[in-house]
């Protein structure tokens, strides 16, 4: 499974980004392979519109997850309709959020919480 968390900067001791949409980097991991590639956030000197760019540049890499402390109201709801499942990352370390996920202790995004610009759990 391909995964994207959004972080600040290219390695993996570096922590998970709490800005979503201006991210520097988003990590991608395949959790079957263990293989990284971190790519550039192309939206993060973005004037506006940020989140949502950032959403859809995710959509178009083939991620199925994306495992992420905070994300817009409007980033979210374009990952949603992409069918990408957003989980909160509560820890700081990238490593301690990729083994949560995958160990299923991370809580899913709920929708529809109108004016929040975080993830809330259920």
């Amino acid at each position: 499974m391909k995964i994207a968390i959004p972080v600040n900067k290219n390695n993996l001791d570096a922590g998970i980004s709490h800005a979503f949409g201006r991210a520097p980097f988003f990590l991608f991991y395949d959790t079957e392979t263990g293989e990284e590639e971190y790519v550039s956030n192309r939206s993060v000197g973005a004037p506006g519109g940020a989140g949502v760019s950032a959403a859809q540049q995710l959509a178009d890499s083939g991620i199925e997850v994306v495992l992420s402390p905070r994300c817009g109201q409007n980033a979210a709801q374009v990952l949603m309709a992409a069918n990408i499942a957003v989980y909160v990352a509560e820890e700081e370390s990238i490593q301690q959020s990729i083994d949560s996920f995958t160990r299923g202790e991370l809580k899913p995004l709920v929708p529809g919480q109108p004016g929040v610009n975080k993830f809330r759990r259920p």
